[in-house]
């Protein structure tokens, strides 16, 4: 069990870079909203 999660960690390691810089842009762009709209 745990030998098969390490497997899948390494597997989407490039799909969690993906998933945290598109998180990063969401969040930027949801504080530029926030600032705009105060």
């Amino acid at each position: 069990m745990q030998s098969l999660r390490n497997m899948t960690l390494k597997k989407s390691c490039v799909h969690n870079t993906f998933c945290v810089t598109t998180f990063v842009l969401l969040s930027t762009h949801f504080v530029l909203l926030l600032l705009y709209y105060k």
